[in-house]
């Protein structure tokens, strides 16, 4: 039986997660959910999942007792709140990015040439070219591509349909939106959200959300 552990989550997230458990592991999985949330939230969240029959636990992080058997990942694909979730395991339970596992779903193509970080969740019929970089904590949604030579920092989140082409640098807590383009060796800088249908022709710098075709700034993050 595979045991994984969500730190923290969000229900679009679990559900795709859900998804790639089930056509790896079957029923062969055993989940846990470890919430920050307030103890009155806790018990009014509804999680949905995408199949039935997986069983799962949920708890508050102080009833929490980590299992020497059981691996971990962060339960949402949502940038900022990777990195305020990461954080706060870090600070309280000192569990560092060596401490995680990756989740790939199967239908996914990944170049043995690419070095992957820890933490990294990958959608199904993503692509990820040769010599791709991808640092701790990236999110690759379903039908999302990363070009050859490209670098995706920590706790960056690509989300579905987007394109990243070749010789790119996308920054730490970066957000590509939807269905959104970026052209060869752009780099979109630390914190930076692009909005769905974006084409990405100039760099973008730190902390502004851009969207447009072709992407300008709209204001500061």
């Amino acid at each position: 039986m595979y045991k994984l552990t969500f730190l923290g989550h969000d229900n679009a997230s679990l559900s795709m997660f859900y998804e790639a458990l089930h056509t790896i592991y079957k029923h062969n999985v055993s989940t846990s959910i470890v919430s920050i949330m307030e103890a009155n939230k806790l018990l009014d969240e509804k999680i949905p999942f995408a199949v039935d029959g997986i069983p799962y636990a949920v708890c508050k992080h102080e009833e929490w007792i980590p299992e020497i058997d059981s691996e971990i990942i962060l339960g949402t694909m949502v940038a900022k709140i990777k990195q305020k979730i990461f954080a706060f395991f870090n600070d309280n339970y000192s569990i560092n990015h060596e401490q995680y596992t990756n989740l790939y779903h199967p239908t996914s193509v990944i170049s043995k040439t690419n070095i992957i970080g820890t933490g990294v969740t990958i959608g199904p019929g993503a692509v990820i070219a040769p010599y791709a970089v991808l640092g701790n904590h990236v999110s690759v949604n379903r039908n999302a591509t990363i070009g050859h030579h490209t670098t995706v920092c920590d706790f960056a989140t690509l989300n579905p349909g987007c394109n990243i082409a070749g010789f790119c640098r996308i920054e730490e807590g970066v957000t590509i939106g939807m269905g959104a383009n970026v052209i060869d060796g752009r780099r979109i800088g630390k914190n930076s959200t692009i909005g769905a249908g974006s084409l990405v022709t100039k760099d973008i710098p730190d902390n502004v959300v851009a969207y447009g075709v072709p992407a300008k700034i709209v204001r500061d993050k």
